[in-house]
């Protein structure tokens, strides 16, 4: 059984500003959203990896260089306020505070924008893109679309470190004049780590409790931050990567409450309330000890987010009629699509990922269980901000 103090702070530093907080609550908030709109799009059956803070980070850069009703489309659906200046200094802090490694714990990433020789951008869009979200800019021959797609795949497999190794492909460059492109890595190593000799063979169910196979289930009793919310109807337990920057939050709907219903509520929530689910029930019963289940699983996801964001209200960038992003280039242009693709990997050891984006409280009389053997969610979280840097949702094992 292992031990631990708390790992992670309370609450968000009381030092922000109200408008960086705003910034930090909204990046957190449109992660959630994200999750569950592609978990929709994906259908009851696929499993889902994401980085919702690549999503974030390349939408935000955009919505830089957009004017008129696209501005404020891209503004809405990632729960930003209309200060630049303050969106500025809350990107410098929460870029920095992600791509933060050392005790156990890699992160690293990267933007880069992929520019048309024969037609350049904007000067004080390329300026901002270089000097404030740290974006390398690359010209390309776009007229040469084998060899812009080469240069593109090359530089994503360079920062995921071979996760990821084509991005786009010759088809995906229609009529391009500006490929933005985010690539994110993360190798933690868990604070307590699962010993492999616990890790047995067990079944996996689907929502209606049909076994779908069986799983290396791993396990190990702790103490953990651990919650059972019923109000969406989940347990939930914090699992800590080694240095304590870096948390995975599990989330295993309870009941009849199946994975796409749990989405769709915490979708709906701040993730400070889980947080504070946890934290106050960790003060309630300080010394006991949780029971957890986990399996070992690699799930990858490949989305054009069109669809999805759309549905969170972003719709006229993606039309080639409507969308004013005139702050980046004189010519007119859209963004023809938004692909994004993760990768994450969990096992006794850690995780590794990459991409290219009131209640009852439960009855501590007994050791409670968090036993993953049916459909769950997670999130890895950097602690001090709240930031939600990949999420996913796991319905097979197998897939």
């Amino acid at each position: 059984m292992v031990w631990a103090c708390a790992w992670a702070q309370r609450s968000l530093p009381n030092s922000l500003s109200d408008s960086v907080l705003s910034v930090t609550k909204g990046s957190a908030q449109f992660a959630l959203e994200l999750l569950q709109t592609t978990s929709v799009e994906a259908g009851k059956f696929m499993n889902v990896a994401i980085s919702p803070f690549s999503v974030w980070t390349v939408l935000t850069l955009l919505r830089e260089g957009s004017a008129g009703k696209t501005n404020s489309q891209l503004q809405g659906a990632l729960h930003l306020h209309d200060n630049n200046k303050a969106i500025r200094a809350a990107f410098r802090k929460l870029n920095n505070a992600v791509h933060a490694s050392g005790n156990g714990v890699e992160m690293t990433g990267a933007n880069a924008l992929f520019t048309d020789i024969n037609r350049p951008l904007q000067w004080e869009f390329e300026y901002l893109a270089e000097k404030v979200y740290k974006s390398g800019v690359h010209p390309v021959n776009f007229m040469n679309p084998s060899a812009s797609v080469s240069i593109i795949n090359r530089w994503v497999a360079n920062i995921t470190h071979n996760r990821i190794v084509q991005l786009v492909q010759e088809e995906d460059l229609k009529d391009p004049h500006l490929v933005i492109a985010n690539g994110n890595f993360f190798k933690g190593k868990w604070l307590f780590p699962f010993n492999s000799s616990d890790t047995m063979r067990e079944k996996f169910y689907d929502d209606k409790g049909i076994e779908l196979g069986e799983v290396d289930m791993m396990h190990q009793d702790g103490h953990f931050r651990y919650s059972h919310i019923s109000e969406i109807g989940s347990k939930v337990v914090e699992l800590p990567y080694a240095g304590g920057q870096f948390s995975m939050i599990v989330l295993v709907p309870t009941g009849n409450t199946t994975i796409n219903a749990l989405l769709e509520r915490i979708s709906k929530i701040p993730i400070e309330k889980i947080y504070h689910r946890m934290i106050t029930e960790e003060e309630e019963y300080p010394d006991a000890a949780v029971e957890v289940y986990l399996p070992r699983v690699v799930i990858s996801s490949d989305f054009v987010l069109n669809k999805a964001l759309a549905k969170l209200g972003i719709i006229d960038v993606f039309n080639d009629a409507r969308a004013d992003l005139s702050g980046i280039s004189p010519h007119s242009i859209y963004l023809h699509k938004l692909i994004h693709k993760a990768e994450i990997v969990i096992d006794e050891e850690g995780t590794t990922a990459s991409s290219a984006t009131g209640g009852v409280m439960s009855d501590r009389q007994t050791m409670p269980k968090i036993h993953a053997n049916r459909p769950f969610a997670f999130f890895i979280v950097e602690n001090s901000l709240r930031v939600i840097v990949f999420a996913g949702k796991v319905v097979n094992p197998h897939m």
